[in-house]
């Protein structure tokens, strides 16, 4: 049956105001020209120079410049008609932007992709090419990074790697932060997080992003402003938005069994689908896939101090698959990835690298053989890549196991066979203990967060990493995710 959560979606669209010396704008107006900068933002395709000499100015589409909640996004506003549209543009030192469709402009628009601390000039102008015209150029300074955002540091790229933009959570002992940064590793982007992120997102359709905290899904305007808040109850790790504007989220579900040494409550996990308007449905439950076993050496649960729970399933990732329509999910106690229906929640397959906390289950193999154990070792995310499914193996629980792995795996359902296509280690053996995502970007390019390890890198397919971000030793990143524009439809 459907539910609703009390008092959710929380959360209205309201503007800053007064908070200018708070994000260290600085506004002034003059007139454009000057040759164009070399890099463009994936924002617009073209940027004019609206040089006075030649370009008619229209003293009647003058730009209002706006703060917001994100030191390094401004907000602009104008009159205009519905007959009249005008186009956005934006340039600064080194990059440019803007918005092409003139049926997206309108009133309240964000400026975004432009780095911390950087001047840049603000206009309207006509969309027609044989009638041209621009309005009188604002300019104006994004503010800074926040003191607590650690130094984010980028430490080589190449050609293969991707010109979009990356979006991370990143923790310390100062707090957390939610974090864009651009292809040359510069702050776009930064929100202060309440509580630590397990997962940030951008929108589907390009209006702002989304964070999962404390079990709940915040989604934010590129203002900062929150638009909504969505719960299920015991909502845990991870959420994904569907195509259809929903979301999936992952839940905590008790269950009593009989163990050899008597009764015990098993924490397994459910997977929610839940609406904007804070409907939602319990599609499928880890209860339903496999049995516990009775004999297994269960660990207390971080669940609740005044309870004795045991952890079971500890389902800790979950994705969309687009060839399939169905859900990825990975499980960390049943060393196992499954798909599951995205609608139904009738599990489609499960591949397990071999567990003691199943009561009966055959891999497909027929035996918990050694390929199957080294192909899924306590995996922490898995996505579609073409016709493989990628798998973070994090192979370790506290951080002194083997070193971290992502793997490319052809798995076949009707067949039932499986194989490793390719892998892949961080030449420095990193071993990663808590979160950890290998997510693909391209078709043959991944975004891996090696979470404890504070790093980030864009790595092909035949094993060549071609963009690598670090931070400071002892931060700590979520899920994070990787777009190759910001402001429009992914």
């Amino acid at each position: 049956m459907p539910h609703h959560q009390p008092g959710s979606p929380v959360g209205t669209w309201r503007r800053g105001a007064g908070i200018a010396s708070i994000l260290g704008l600085v506004l002034a107006t003059g007139c454009g020209g000057g040759e164009a900068p070399d890099s463009t933002t994936d924002t617009a395709t073209t940027v004019n120079s609206c040089d006075p000499g030649e370009t008619r100015h229209r003293e009647d589409a003058g730009l209002v410049l706006e703060t917001t909640l994100v030191p390094t996004v401004l907000a602009v506003s104008w009159e205009r008609d519905e007959d009249d549209p005008a186009l956005l543009r934006w340039r600064w030192e080194g990059g440019e932007g803007g918005l092409d469709s003139a049926a997206a402009v309108g009133t309240q628009v964000p400026v975004l992709g432009v780095p911390t601390d950087t001047a840049l000039e603000i206009w309207l102008q006509g969309p027609d090419p044989d009638n041209p015209w621009c309005s009188e150029p604002v300019t104006a300074t994004t503010g800074g990074s926040p003191p607590e955002l650690p130094t984010l540091a980028l430490t080589h790229t190449e050609a293969a790697a991707s010109t979009g933009f990356t979006l991370l959570s990143v923790t310390t002992d100062e707090g957390s932060h939610v974090v864009a940064l651009d292809a040359q590793g510069n702050v776009v982007w930064v929100v202060w997080a309440e509580f630590v992120p397990t997962r940030t997102g951008f929108l589907r359709d390009g209006s702002g992003v989304f964070s999962v905290q404390e079990g709940s899904v915040r989604v934010l305007e590129w203002s900062g402003e929150l638009r909504y808040e969505l719960r299920i109850p015991d909502a845990h790790t991870d959420a994904l938005e569907l195509p259809d504007g929903r979301f999936a989220m992952l839940a905590k579900k008790i269950q009593s069994f009989e163990l050899s040494d008597g009764p015990a409550d098993l924490l397994g996990d459910v997977v929610g689908i839940i609406d904007t308007e804070g409907d939602y449905e319990i599609v499928a439950s880890s209860f339903d896939w496999v049995e516990p076993s009775p004999t297994a050496n269960y660990r207390t649960a971080d669940h609740d101090p005044d309870t004795e729970v045991l952890d079971w399933s500890h389902v800790n990732a979950i994705s969309y698959r687009e060839s399939t329509g169905g859900l990825l999910l990975s499980a960390g106690n049943l060393q196992a990835i499954a798909e599951i229906d995205a609608d139904t929640g009738d599990l489609r397959w499960l591949l397990t690298g071999g567990t003691t906390m199943v009561a009966d289950f055959e891999t497909w193999s027929g035996t918990f053989d050694e390929q199957a154990t080294d192909l899924v070792d306590a995996p922490h995310s898995a996505y579609e890549l073409g016709g493989e499914v990628v798998v973070f193996n994090r192979r370790t629980t506290d951080g002194t196991g083997k070193p971290s792995t992502v793997d490319g795996l052809v798995i076949d359902p009707e067949a039932r066979t499986f194989e490793r296509a390719w892998s892949y280690q961080d030449p420095e053996g990193l071993s990663v203990y808590y979160m950890g995502e290998a997510r693909p970007i391209a078709d043959d390019l991944l975004q891996v967060i090696w979470s404890t390890a504070a790093q980030v890198d864009q790595v092909t397919t035949d094993g060549q990493s071609v963009w690598q971000l670090k931070t400071e030793l002892g931060a700590i990143m979520g899920f994070g995710d990787h777009t190759g524009t910001l402001g429009l439809p992914r």
